[in-house]
């Protein structure tokens, strides 16, 4: 079950305490904020179980933040709002404006246990809603679940492009007689736990499983670009799979099962019919052809239509094989997709897509904020406290500083995202080593970005753009020259003293023992040598530089 959160909305210190004392169960998350509108700011980036309103704030603010609460429901699947108040009419308000969750009241004198019990009762509540949530959407799309939920129906949508495969065990009613049934189906479900498994890692669609047949789509019920690539890579790891199982059960002297699998991509309308036992489905001559491109291929092999072939050739090596007459559209051609190119499978091993073609096929994300959040974790909680200049608060002041330049240069949004990635990455070598801690820090990008995305490409790019901060390094791309110019932003600003103060007591702890006057001697030969690269970083840093050099100049006069 998901965390049970509960947020408190009040600017009263002693409300805030009353509450945190008497929810004293630690299955309940429990977390407060001073104003309804912090509190929406914090819905917008996380899910809520239930919210505390403590009506201390006026009748139009009170009323306002209901209103955007409703907009923020998007999903239609409500928020619990408990409103702590005096006046049942204030209740009865609120719950007419939000009208896509349940208020409740708690009256100001509640005791300590009658609020531990209103949230335990509140908290089982949750739980079971979330569990037949989750089996509904075991069943059905989430999209469509919400659909249902709203309106009572989910009227038929036509799809442009969706992409449709078909599998099936090769002799299996034939096999079938010398099988137990219950045997019959441990067998497939042994298979088709991991059919599912590689069809929710592609980000596709179970449409359904008749027998020995399963059916899955991609671009249903929500459009996808690259369908057809997406589903081609689902088939190859399902095949893979086949492949596996095979060996190891001819190994062991069990029988060897084959699949076939169909490929086709087109046109398809999506919908449930009936009212019993509800079933998402889809329809069209697509799934049709799709189905005779699964009966007219051979054990192991993927079959697929003209139309699959002409959206995956870029990225496929396949096998023309000749054509089979469909229903009402006349003859389609047949490939069996053989493998992946080389240039797009992991050390050309044709099985294997490399990130570049995941991240093409929207299979995997690139999640920028969740390296973010992870670097930053890690430099607030392991840093060394000694680092007073090179602690995380430099880090967060260089993304700052890329992140202005960035958009003064118009760098492009994914160039953006490269140099970002680059200034959080930049100095977490000082978590290993003071020395050499650009080179830790290309190591470290290396092991875990991939885990967030990102690209053996982009990574190179990244890489490089750490290597640009190295003291006696010249940046020669844009990207590297404006991350120089943000790690360098100091030197130009109006606190360098201070900052450069920070510097020079973490040379002293580390033993360099360097004279105050060498020192400054040090600075101005660096500020004087040191030079802005990008138009932005000139302008807005070199004359304040040229004023701390005079400064520096002038303690040592």
């Amino acid at each position: 079950m998901k965390s049970f959160k509960v947020i408190c909305i009040s600017g009263l210190e002693k409300v805030q305490r009353k509450f945190e004392s008497a929810i004293v169960d630690p299955a309940i998350s429990f977390s407060h904020v001073e104003t309804p509108e912090k509190c929406l700011d914090l819905l917008v980036h996380q899910e809520a179980a239930f919210l505390i309103y403590c009506d201390e704030f006026k009748p139009d603010i009170r009323n306002a933040f209901f209103k955007k609460l409703n907009a923020l429901d998007k999903f239609n699947r409500g928020i619990n709002t408990l409103v702590f108040t005096k006046s049942e009419a204030v209740v009865t308000q609120c719950a007419n404006i939000y009208t896509t969750g349940v208020v409740d009241h708690l009256p100001f004198n509640a005791s300590f246990t009658h609020i531990n019990t209103r949230f335990e009762v509140y908290k089982r509540l949750y739980k079971k809603k979330t569990r037949i949530r989750e089996l509904i959407e075991n069943i059905m799309p989430p999209d469509v679940a919400d659909e249902l939920e709203k309106r009572g129906k989910f009227p038929p949508r036509r799809h442009g492009l969706v992409t449709v495969m078909f599998t099936d065990f090769v002799r299996f009613t034939e096999k079938t007689e010398e099988v137990h049934p219950v045997e019959l189906v441990n067998l497939l479900d042994s298979y088709y736990v991991q059919f599912d498994k590689i069809i929710k890692d592609h980000k596709l669609e179970k449409i359904k499983t008749i027998g020995d047949a399963y059916m899955c789509a991609g671009g249903v019920p929500k459009r996808i670009g690259f369908n057809p690539v997406r589903v081609t890579l689902a088939a190859i790891a399902i095949r893979a799979f086949m492949e596996k199982m095979a060996r190891q059960n001819k190994f062991k002297g069990k029988p060897v099962w084959n699949l076939r699998i169909g490929i086709n991509s087109g046109h398809v309308v999506s919908g449930i019919v009936g009212k019993l036992k509800y079933c998402y489905d889809i329809w069209g001559e697509t799934v049709n052809v799709a189905a005779r491109m699964e009966a007219n291929g051979e054990g192991g092999q993927i079959n697929i239509s003209e139309a699959t072939y002409e959206h995956i050739k870029p990225y496929f090596e396949c096998e023309y094989r000749g054509k089979i007459a469909a229903k009402y559209i006349g003859a389609v051609k047949m490939y069996f997709v053989k493998r992946l190119k080389p240039e797009y499978s992991v050390s050309g091993n044709g099985h294997t897509p490399t990130a570049e073609l995941k991240q093409l096929a929207g299979i995997i994300k690139l999640d920028y904020e969740g390296a973010k959040e992870y670097m930053f974790a890690r430099l607030r909680n392991e840093l060394p406290d000694y680092l007073e200049y090179h602690g995380w608060h430099h880090t967060l002041n260089v993304l700052q500083s890329v992140e202005y330049l960035g958009a003064r240069e118009k760098l492009l949004p994914e160039d953006q995202v490269l140099i970002n990635t680059a200034a959080i990455y930049h100095d977490c070598g000082y978590l290993e080593s003071y020395w050499n801690n650009e080179e830790i820090a290309v190591k470290t990008a290396r092991q875990t970005l991939p885990k967030f995305g990102y690209t053996t490409s982009q990574i190179n790019i990244i890489c490089s753009i750490i290597r640009s901060t190295k003291v006696r390094a010249i940046p020669k791309t844009k990207l590297e020259k404006i991350m120089n110019d943000a790690d360098y932003d100091y030197l130009g600003k109006p606190e360098y003293t201070k900052i450069a103060a920070k510097l020079y007591k973490e040379w002293q702890h580390l033993g360099t023992n360097m004279p105050r006057k060498q020192w400054l001697q040090t600075q101005v030969a660096f500020l004087e040598k040191h030079r802005y690269y990008t138009k932005a970083a000139i302008a807005l840093r070199k004359e304040q530089k040229l004023r701390n050099i005079a400064e520096l100049k002038a303690k040592l006069a």
